[in-house]
C-alpha cells in the first residue's frame, strides 16, 4: 500500500496503476488489458499521461514493444492485443515519471491457453440390419485453423480399426461418412487440434444384427390359418428345419418352438446348434404332439460366451422370423 501522507511540498508523488480483473486468455484472440492510474488519494494524473507498454512471454523471454497508451481523465487506461500462441504473458506498464510524479512499472501476468474444442457425433446406439449402410456425422463447433476431421469405424473382433473418411467440415460444422455394418461397431470422430484448441475425438457405438433365418422342408401344402400362412406336414413325415444365420467360427444359434395352446402360444422346446462354416443349422423335428397341432419356430442369436449363447460378442442381439407349421394326419 502506497503511504497516504502528502509528501512534503515540492516531493514527487507516487502514481501506481490497479489492474483490472483479468487472468487467462486464449491464443490468437484479442484480450483487453486494463486498469485505473491514480495516487494514494486516489487521485488520478492529469489526461493524457502517457505509458510505454511492452509484453514478454515468461518461458521464452520474447519482449515485444506494444507501444505507449494515455490515461483518460479518471486515470484509466486499456491495451488490446492478441497473444499469437500459448504462454504466461508478462504486459508491463511503465511510467517514466515527471517533475510531479515518480515514475512506476506495474506488470500484468495472463496465461494464455488452448480452449476445448467442441466436436459431436450423431447416431448413438442406433440398430441397423446386417450390410445396412449407415450414414454418421461429425459437428466440430469453433477453431483456430483447424476444420479437418478424420472419421475411423473400428469393427468388433480382430478386424483393424480403419479410416473412413478425412477432410474439411462444411461451412456450418459438418462432415458425413457412410459405413457398411456387418459387426458392432465403435465409430469415432478425431480433430487434431490446432493452436487455439486441444485435439477432441467422440465415439459412439453402431449395433449390428446378424442376418438369421428359417425355412421348412417336407411339407405338403402351405395355407392360411386365419391371416398367418402355414406350411402343412403329415405326423408320419418330420419337418426338416434349416436356419441360415451369418457365420463365424464357432458360433451358435438358439432355436425356440412354440405350440398354440388355450388362445396362447407355449414353450414347446428350445435348443442350441453350431453352426456350419457357411451359416447353417439343420435338423428334424420329432413330435409326439396330437393332429391338428400348430407349432411356430424362431432362429435368435444370444452374444455371449455361456453355454446358452452365441459364444462370441461380435453382433446385436437378433430375433429371425417366425415360421409357422401344423401337423396332420
Amino acid at each position: 500500500m502506497l503511504d497516504p501522507t502528502p509528501p512534503p511540498p515540492g516531493t514527487p508523488r507516487e502514481l501506481y496503476l490497479a489492474f483490472d480483473t483479468l487472468w487467462s486468455g486464449s491464443p490468437a484472440k484479442p484480450l483487453t488489458v486494463s486498469g485505473r492510474v491514480k495516487d494514494a488519494a486516489d487521485a488520478a494524473p492529469p489526461a493524457g499521461t502517457e505509458l510505454t507498454v511492452t509484453r514478454t512471454e515468461k518461458y521464452s523471454g520474447a519482449t515485444k514493444a506494444l507501444g505507449t497508451v494515455k490515461t483518460a481523465a479518471d486515470g484509466r487506461v486499456s491495451l488490446t492485443d492478441t497473444p499469437p500462441t500459448t504462454g504466461a504473458y508478462h504486459y508491463a506498464f511503465k511510467y517514466a515519471g515527471s517533475a510531479e510524479y515518480n515514475g512506476f512499472t506495474e506488470t500484468k501476468i495472463v496465461n494464455v491457453d488452448k480452449s476445448r474444442a467442441t466436436l459431436t457425433l450423431d447416431r448413438n446406439n442406433a440398430v441397423a440390419a446386417y450390410g445396412a449402410t449407415v450414414n454418421v456425422t461429425a459437428t466440430l463447433g469453433k477453431t483456430l485453423t483447424n476444420r479437418v476431421v478424420e472419421i475411423w469405424a473400428d469393427p468388433a473382433g480382430s478386424q483393424p480399426n480403419r479410416l473412413i473418411k478425412k477432410g474439411a467440415v462444411s461451412s456450418t460444422g459438418k462432415i458425413s461418412a457412410s459405413i457398411k455394418l456387418t459387426r458392432n461397431t465403435a465409430v469415432t470422430a478425431k480433430f487434431a487440434g490446432d493452436g487455439g484448441f486441444y485435439d477432441a475425438s467422440r465415439t459412439v457405438n453402431l449395433w449390428t444384427k446378424v442376418a438369421a433365418s428359417t425355412t421348412l422342408k417336407r411339407h405338403y401344402k402351405t395355407a392360411k390359418i386365419g391371416t398367418v400362412r402355414y406350411q402343412y406336414f403329415r405326423k408320419s413325415t418330420q419337418p426338416l428345419i434349416t436356419h441360415t444365420v451369418t457365420p463365424y467360427p464357432g458360433r451358435k444359434v438358439r432355436t425356440t418352438i412354440q405350440y398354440w395352446s388355450g388362445g396362447n402360444w407355449k414353450l414347446w422346446s428350445a435348443r442350441n446348434t453350431k453352426l456350419t462354416s457357411t451359416g447353417k443349422a439343420s435338423f428334424s423335428f420329432l413330435s409326439a404332439a396330437k393332429a391338428g397341432t400348430r407349432f411356430r419356430v424362431q432362429v435368435s442369436y444370444l452374444p455371449g460366451t455361456t453355454a446358452t449363447t452365441a459364444g462370441d460378442r461380435l453382433n446385436y442381439n437378433t430375433n429371425g422370423p417366425w415360421k409357422y407349421f401344423v401337423l396332420t394326419k
